[in-house]
Protein backbone atom coordinates (compact mmCIF):
# COMPACT_ATOMS: atom_id res chain seq x y z
CA UNK A 1 0.00 0.00 0.00
CA UNK A 2 2.75 2.60 0.86
CA UNK A 3 5.02 1.54 -2.16
CA UNK A 4 1.95 2.46 -4.34
CA UNK A 5 1.16 5.78 -2.61
CA UNK A 6 4.59 6.19 -3.33
CA UNK A 7 4.73 5.32 -6.67
CA UNK A 8 1.77 7.98 -7.51
CA UNK A 9 3.27 10.14 -5.59
CA UNK A 10 6.25 10.45 -8.01
CA UNK A 11 4.19 9.99 -11.10
CA UNK A 12 2.32 12.97 -10.11
CA UNK A 13 5.01 15.27 -9.34
CA UNK A 14 6.49 13.80 -12.56
CA UNK A 15 3.72 14.77 -14.00
CA UNK A 16 3.62 18.39 -12.53
CA UNK A 17 7.17 18.83 -13.88
CA UNK A 18 6.25 18.25 -17.20
CA UNK A 19 3.70 20.36 -17.08
CA UNK A 20 6.09 23.26 -15.98
CA UNK A 21 8.32 22.54 -19.01
CA UNK A 22 5.53 22.52 -21.14
CA UNK A 23 4.29 26.02 -19.99
CA UNK A 24 7.46 27.32 -20.03
CA UNK A 25 7.94 26.23 -23.52
CA UNK A 26 4.87 27.89 -24.33
CA UNK A 27 5.88 31.04 -22.93
CA UNK A 28 9.43 31.39 -24.20
CA UNK A 29 7.83 31.02 -27.98
CA UNK A 30 4.90 33.44 -26.89
CA UNK A 31 7.58 35.85 -25.60
CA UNK A 32 10.10 35.11 -29.12
CA UNK A 33 7.06 35.70 -31.16
CA UNK A 34 5.83 38.94 -29.24
CA UNK A 35 9.29 39.72 -29.65
CA UNK A 36 8.97 39.38 -33.66
CA UNK A 37 5.61 41.19 -33.51
CA UNK A 38 6.84 44.06 -31.76
CA UNK A 39 10.17 44.28 -33.79
CA UNK A 40 8.01 44.44 -36.97
CA UNK A 41 5.48 47.03 -35.57
CA UNK A 42 8.57 48.75 -34.32
CA UNK A 43 10.02 49.27 -38.25
CA UNK A 44 7.06 50.47 -39.62
CA UNK A 45 7.07 53.92 -41.01
CA UNK A 46 2.96 54.41 -40.08
CA UNK A 47 2.59 58.28 -42.08
CA UNK A 48 4.00 56.07 -45.46
CA UNK A 49 1.46 54.01 -44.93
CA UNK A 50 -1.06 55.62 -44.39
CA UNK A 51 -0.15 57.66 -47.38
CA UNK A 52 -0.13 54.81 -49.22
CA UNK A 53 -3.73 53.94 -47.76
CA UNK A 54 -5.81 57.01 -48.02
CA UNK A 55 -3.32 59.63 -50.53
CA UNK A 56 -1.49 62.42 -49.04
CA UNK A 57 -3.84 65.18 -48.18
CA UNK A 58 -1.40 67.91 -46.87
CA UNK A 59 -2.38 70.44 -49.15
CA UNK A 60 0.13 72.88 -47.23
CA UNK A 61 3.45 70.76 -48.70
CA UNK A 62 5.19 73.60 -50.23
CA UNK A 63 6.62 73.12 -53.83
CA UNK A 64 9.13 75.33 -54.94
CA UNK A 65 8.19 77.94 -57.17
CA UNK A 66 9.28 81.02 -58.76
CA UNK A 67 8.57 84.35 -60.16
CA UNK A 68 9.12 86.27 -63.40
CA UNK A 69 11.50 88.90 -62.68
CA UNK A 70 9.00 91.84 -62.65
CA UNK A 71 8.00 90.91 -59.37
CA UNK A 72 11.17 91.56 -58.11
CA UNK A 73 13.11 95.16 -57.27
CA UNK A 74 15.73 96.54 -59.21
CA UNK A 75 19.26 94.74 -57.69
CA UNK A 76 21.71 97.21 -56.36
CA UNK A 77 24.99 95.55 -55.93
CA UNK A 78 27.20 98.00 -54.02
CA UNK A 79 23.94 99.34 -52.15
CA UNK A 80 24.21 99.83 -48.03
CA UNK A 81 21.24 98.47 -46.94
CA UNK A 82 21.68 100.10 -43.49
CA UNK A 83 21.18 103.51 -44.85
CA UNK A 84 17.31 102.65 -45.89
CA UNK A 85 15.40 103.67 -42.70
CA UNK A 86 12.52 102.02 -43.78
CA UNK A 87 14.43 98.82 -43.48
CA UNK A 88 16.29 99.72 -40.41
CA UNK A 89 13.22 100.19 -38.58
CA UNK A 90 11.95 96.61 -39.34
CA UNK A 91 12.61 93.83 -36.67
CA UNK A 92 15.98 92.45 -37.67
CA UNK A 93 16.77 90.47 -34.76
CA UNK A 94 17.13 86.43 -35.32
CA UNK A 95 14.95 84.69 -33.77
CA UNK A 96 16.61 81.49 -32.27
CA UNK A 97 14.72 78.30 -30.53
CA UNK A 98 16.08 75.31 -29.05
CA UNK A 99 13.50 73.09 -27.31
CA UNK A 100 11.14 75.95 -25.44
CA UNK A 101 13.82 77.98 -25.03
CA UNK A 102 13.67 81.24 -27.62
CA UNK A 103 17.04 83.99 -27.84
CA UNK A 104 16.87 87.26 -29.68
CA UNK A 105 20.15 87.33 -31.51
CA UNK A 106 22.23 90.29 -32.98
CA UNK A 107 25.60 91.39 -33.60
CA UNK A 108 28.86 89.08 -33.34
CA UNK A 109 29.62 88.82 -29.86
CA UNK A 110 28.83 84.98 -29.46
CA UNK A 111 31.66 82.05 -28.77
CA UNK A 112 32.75 80.89 -32.13
CA UNK A 113 31.37 77.73 -32.56
CA UNK A 114 28.18 78.07 -31.22
CA UNK A 115 24.72 77.87 -32.96
CA UNK A 116 24.16 81.61 -32.43
CA UNK A 117 27.24 82.22 -33.99
CA UNK A 118 26.32 80.63 -36.64
CA UNK A 119 23.09 81.97 -37.69
CA UNK A 120 24.53 85.78 -37.21
CA UNK A 121 27.44 84.73 -39.57
CA UNK A 122 24.83 83.47 -42.01
CA UNK A 123 22.72 86.33 -41.75
CA UNK A 124 25.47 88.89 -42.10
CA UNK A 125 26.80 87.12 -45.51
CA UNK A 126 22.94 87.12 -46.52
CA UNK A 127 22.12 90.52 -46.09
CA UNK A 128 26.11 91.77 -46.63
CA UNK A 129 26.40 89.57 -50.14
CA UNK A 130 29.34 88.18 -49.10
CA UNK A 131 29.11 84.61 -50.96
CA UNK A 132 32.54 83.63 -50.27
CA UNK A 133 31.54 84.05 -46.62
CA UNK A 134 28.05 82.40 -47.80
CA UNK A 135 30.16 79.41 -49.46
CA UNK A 136 32.49 78.88 -45.95
CA UNK A 137 29.06 77.78 -44.28
CA UNK A 138 28.03 74.38 -47.05
CA UNK A 139 29.38 71.07 -47.21
CA UNK A 140 30.08 69.89 -50.45
CA UNK A 141 27.45 67.94 -50.89
CA UNK A 142 25.53 70.92 -50.70
CA UNK A 143 27.81 71.98 -53.52
CA UNK A 144 26.91 69.18 -55.38
CA UNK A 145 23.87 69.21 -55.32
CA UNK A 146 22.99 73.34 -55.63
CA UNK A 147 26.38 74.30 -56.65
CA UNK A 148 28.33 77.76 -55.17
CA UNK A 149 26.76 81.24 -54.34
CA UNK A 150 27.57 83.45 -57.16
CA UNK A 151 27.26 87.17 -56.93
CA UNK A 152 24.24 88.61 -55.58
CA UNK A 153 22.80 91.98 -54.10
CA UNK A 154 22.67 92.97 -50.73
CA UNK A 155 19.32 90.71 -49.10
CA UNK A 156 17.42 93.47 -46.65
CA UNK A 157 16.04 90.16 -44.59
CA UNK A 158 13.65 90.79 -41.48
CA UNK A 159 11.65 88.99 -39.51
CA UNK A 160 14.02 85.89 -38.81
CA UNK A 161 12.60 82.62 -37.21
CA UNK A 162 14.66 79.51 -36.62
CA UNK A 163 13.69 77.00 -34.94
CA UNK A 164 15.87 73.93 -34.09
CA UNK A 165 13.92 70.73 -34.62
CA UNK A 166 15.68 67.92 -34.17
CA UNK A 167 19.29 66.61 -32.85
CA UNK A 168 21.13 63.30 -33.37
CA UNK A 169 24.38 62.14 -33.68
CA UNK A 170 25.53 60.54 -36.90
CA UNK A 171 26.43 56.73 -36.77
CA UNK A 172 27.97 56.38 -40.25
CA UNK A 173 29.69 57.73 -42.95
CA UNK A 174 31.46 60.69 -43.84
CA UNK A 175 30.55 62.78 -40.65
CA UNK A 176 30.57 59.88 -38.53
CA UNK A 177 30.58 61.10 -34.37
CA UNK A 178 29.53 64.66 -35.74
CA UNK A 179 25.90 66.01 -34.79
CA UNK A 180 23.13 66.64 -37.40
CA UNK A 181 20.62 69.10 -36.72
CA UNK A 182 17.26 69.97 -38.50
CA UNK A 183 16.13 73.87 -38.43
CA UNK A 184 13.05 75.20 -39.54
CA UNK A 185 13.65 78.78 -41.17
CA UNK A 186 11.66 81.58 -41.82
CA UNK A 187 12.39 85.04 -43.01
CA UNK A 188 10.79 87.85 -45.35
CA UNK A 189 12.62 89.89 -47.50
CA UNK A 190 11.84 93.62 -47.77
CA UNK A 191 12.24 94.73 -51.60
CA UNK A 192 13.23 91.05 -52.66
CA UNK A 193 15.46 92.13 -55.69
CA UNK A 194 15.46 88.03 -56.56
CA UNK A 195 19.79 87.73 -56.48
CA UNK A 196 19.01 85.61 -53.63
CA UNK A 197 15.78 84.01 -53.68
CA UNK A 198 13.48 83.93 -56.67
CA UNK A 199 10.80 82.05 -54.77
CA UNK A 200 9.62 84.78 -52.73
CA UNK A 201 7.79 88.10 -53.48
CA UNK A 202 9.35 91.14 -51.25
CA UNK A 203 7.78 90.72 -48.00
CA UNK A 204 6.68 87.43 -48.31
CA UNK A 205 8.12 84.00 -46.44
CA UNK A 206 8.25 80.89 -47.23
CA UNK A 207 9.93 77.79 -44.66
CA UNK A 208 12.80 75.73 -45.46
CA UNK A 209 14.36 73.31 -43.89
CA UNK A 210 18.01 73.64 -43.07
CA UNK A 211 20.07 70.28 -42.43
CA UNK A 212 23.21 71.04 -40.68
CA UNK A 213 26.25 69.41 -39.59
CA UNK A 214 28.30 70.47 -36.30
CA UNK A 215 32.17 68.74 -36.22
CA UNK A 216 34.94 69.82 -34.93
CA UNK A 217 35.37 72.67 -37.21
CA UNK A 218 32.23 74.03 -36.55
CA UNK A 219 28.58 74.38 -37.87
CA UNK A 220 27.76 74.01 -41.62
CA UNK A 221 24.94 73.84 -44.03
CA UNK A 222 24.55 70.43 -45.57
CA UNK A 223 21.12 70.50 -47.38
CA UNK A 224 18.01 73.13 -47.42
CA UNK A 225 14.75 72.20 -48.66
CA UNK A 226 11.48 72.66 -48.65
CA UNK A 227 9.29 70.66 -46.24
CA UNK A 228 7.46 68.23 -49.11
CA UNK A 229 8.80 65.11 -46.72
CA UNK A 230 8.24 64.35 -43.44
CA UNK A 231 10.58 65.75 -41.13
CA UNK A 232 12.88 63.37 -38.87
CA UNK A 233 11.30 63.35 -35.44
CA UNK A 234 12.16 61.71 -31.94
CA UNK A 235 11.35 58.40 -33.18
CA UNK A 236 13.98 58.64 -35.98
CA UNK A 237 16.56 59.94 -33.35
CA UNK A 238 16.73 56.93 -31.59
CA UNK A 239 13.38 56.19 -29.73
CA UNK A 240 12.07 53.23 -30.19
CA UNK A 241 9.88 49.83 -28.81
CA UNK A 242 12.95 48.08 -28.73
CA UNK A 243 14.18 48.95 -24.48
CA UNK A 244 10.36 47.56 -23.92
CA UNK A 245 10.66 44.66 -25.84
CA UNK A 246 14.18 43.59 -24.10
CA UNK A 247 12.54 44.60 -20.52
CA UNK A 248 9.37 42.48 -21.16
CA UNK A 249 11.48 39.73 -22.39
CA UNK A 250 14.05 39.75 -19.47
CA UNK A 251 10.71 39.87 -17.06
CA UNK A 252 9.34 36.83 -18.87
CA UNK A 253 12.75 34.61 -18.23
CA UNK A 254 12.67 35.55 -15.16
CA UNK A 255 9.00 34.05 -14.57
CA UNK A 256 9.30 30.88 -16.65
CA UNK A 257 12.69 30.09 -14.73
CA UNK A 258 10.80 30.79 -11.02
CA UNK A 259 7.50 28.50 -12.50
CA UNK A 260 10.04 26.02 -14.37
CA UNK A 261 12.43 25.62 -12.01
CA UNK A 262 14.65 23.91 -14.71
CA UNK A 263 17.30 25.51 -15.62
CA UNK A 264 14.95 26.63 -19.37
CA UNK A 265 15.00 30.24 -19.65
CA UNK A 266 17.96 31.56 -17.37
CA UNK A 267 19.95 32.14 -20.42
CA UNK A 268 17.97 34.71 -21.94
CA UNK A 269 17.80 36.80 -19.03
CA UNK A 270 21.74 38.06 -19.35
CA UNK A 271 20.99 38.09 -23.15
CA UNK A 272 17.64 40.51 -22.75
CA UNK A 273 20.21 42.57 -20.12
CA UNK A 274 23.14 43.18 -22.95
CA UNK A 275 20.75 43.85 -25.65
CA UNK A 276 18.81 46.15 -23.88
CA UNK A 277 21.82 47.99 -22.99
CA UNK A 278 22.48 48.32 -26.47
CA UNK A 279 19.12 49.85 -27.55
CA UNK A 280 19.62 52.28 -24.67
CA UNK A 281 22.92 53.29 -26.30
CA UNK A 282 20.63 53.69 -29.67
CA UNK A 283 22.73 50.61 -31.17
CA UNK A 284 20.75 49.08 -34.32
CA UNK A 285 18.02 46.85 -33.83
CA UNK A 286 19.82 44.43 -36.16
CA UNK A 287 22.58 44.61 -33.74
CA UNK A 288 20.70 44.11 -30.54
CA UNK A 289 19.07 40.83 -32.15
CA UNK A 290 22.13 39.82 -33.03
CA UNK A 291 23.64 40.43 -29.58
CA UNK A 292 21.05 38.40 -27.82
CA UNK A 293 20.66 35.60 -30.07
CA UNK A 294 24.51 35.10 -29.87
CA UNK A 295 24.57 35.55 -26.17
CA UNK A 296 21.45 33.11 -25.64
CA UNK A 297 23.32 30.36 -27.66
CA UNK A 298 26.91 30.96 -26.03
CA UNK A 299 25.74 30.47 -22.98
CA UNK A 300 23.49 27.22 -23.92
CA UNK A 301 26.28 25.70 -25.12
CA UNK A 302 28.63 26.63 -22.19
CA UNK A 303 25.53 24.90 -19.65
CA UNK A 304 25.17 21.90 -21.43
CA UNK A 305 28.99 21.41 -22.35
CA UNK A 306 30.49 22.66 -19.03
CA UNK A 307 28.62 23.95 -16.35
CA UNK A 308 25.52 21.31 -16.15
CA UNK A 309 28.53 18.34 -15.24
CA UNK A 310 29.26 20.88 -12.50
CA UNK A 311 25.86 21.62 -11.14
CA UNK A 312 23.99 18.13 -11.49
CA UNK A 313 27.33 16.14 -10.61
CA UNK A 314 26.68 16.31 -7.01
CA UNK A 315 22.68 15.26 -7.78
CA UNK A 316 23.80 12.48 -9.96
CA UNK A 317 25.45 11.15 -6.92
CA UNK A 318 22.97 11.75 -4.70
CA UNK A 319 20.88 9.62 -7.17
CA UNK A 320 23.26 6.56 -6.63
CA UNK A 321 22.33 6.19 -2.66
CA UNK A 322 18.35 5.84 -3.27
CA UNK A 323 17.77 2.13 -2.45
CA UNK A 324 20.93 1.67 -0.77
CA UNK A 325 20.97 0.64 3.02
CA UNK A 326 21.68 3.33 5.82
CA UNK A 327 22.95 2.99 9.15
CA UNK A 328 21.59 5.70 11.96
CA UNK A 329 24.61 7.14 13.09
CA UNK A 330 22.48 9.69 15.31
CA UNK A 331 18.78 9.18 16.11
CA UNK A 332 16.44 10.48 14.26
CA UNK A 333 13.90 12.28 16.07
CA UNK A 334 11.31 14.50 14.07
CA UNK A 335 10.03 16.32 17.73
CA UNK A 336 13.86 17.47 18.32
CA UNK A 337 14.37 17.73 14.50
CA UNK A 338 17.58 15.51 14.73
CA UNK A 339 18.98 12.52 12.99
CA UNK A 340 21.89 11.57 10.50
CA UNK A 341 22.48 8.52 8.62
CA UNK A 342 26.06 7.15 7.09
CA UNK A 343 25.52 6.26 3.54
CA UNK A 344 28.34 4.88 1.34
CA UNK A 345 30.86 6.31 3.66
CA UNK A 346 28.87 9.79 3.49
CA UNK A 347 26.89 11.84 6.57
CA UNK A 348 23.59 12.68 5.60
CA UNK A 349 20.49 14.53 7.47
CA UNK A 350 17.94 12.05 7.88
CA UNK A 351 14.26 11.71 8.11
CA UNK A 352 12.01 8.88 7.98
CA UNK A 353 9.16 8.71 5.89
CA UNK A 354 6.88 7.49 8.31
CA UNK A 355 7.40 10.57 10.64
CA UNK A 356 8.63 8.90 12.91
CA UNK A 357 12.17 8.00 14.95
CA UNK A 358 14.81 5.28 14.31
CA UNK A 359 17.70 4.74 17.24
CA UNK A 360 21.23 4.54 16.17
CA UNK A 361 23.03 1.84 14.48
CA UNK A 362 19.59 0.77 13.12
CA UNK A 363 19.58 -0.11 9.53
CA UNK A 364 17.07 1.85 7.05
CA UNK A 365 16.60 1.95 3.51
CA UNK A 366 17.11 5.46 1.59
CA UNK A 367 13.81 6.31 -0.43
CA UNK A 368 14.35 9.69 -1.31
CA UNK A 369 16.59 12.85 -1.26
CA UNK A 370 15.48 16.30 -1.24
CA UNK A 371 18.28 18.94 -0.61
CA UNK A 372 21.11 17.66 1.78
CA UNK A 373 18.26 15.27 3.53
CA UNK A 374 17.63 11.74 2.82
CA UNK A 375 14.78 10.12 3.71
CA UNK A 376 14.12 6.41 5.04
CA UNK A 377 11.60 3.75 5.39
CA UNK A 378 12.61 1.18 7.89
CA UNK A 379 13.61 -2.35 6.39
CA UNK A 380 10.94 -4.79 5.92
CA UNK A 381 11.49 -7.95 7.93
CA UNK A 382 11.66 -11.20 5.89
Amino acid sequence: MKQEKKQKKILREEGEVKKSKKRAKILIFSALAAMIVLIVLNSIDYDKLADKIVGDSDSQKQELVTYPEHYFEEPIYDENVLEDEQYVGLDRYVYLKIGNEINQLSGSSYEDGTMEDFWIDYFNAVVGADSDALNSLHTDYFFKQNGKYGKFAPQKVYNIKVDIINARRIEEGEYTGAYQYFAKVNYNIYENNGTFRNDLKSDESREQIFELIEDRSGIIINSVSYPTEKLPTDNDSGFSLMPFVWIVLVILAVVIEMMSGALIAIWFMPAGIVALILSIMKVGVVAQIAAYVIITALLIVLYKTVFKKKIFANKEDENKEIGMVATVSQRIDPTEQTGEVRVNGRIWDARMTDGGCAEVDECVTVVRIEGDTVYCERQKAK
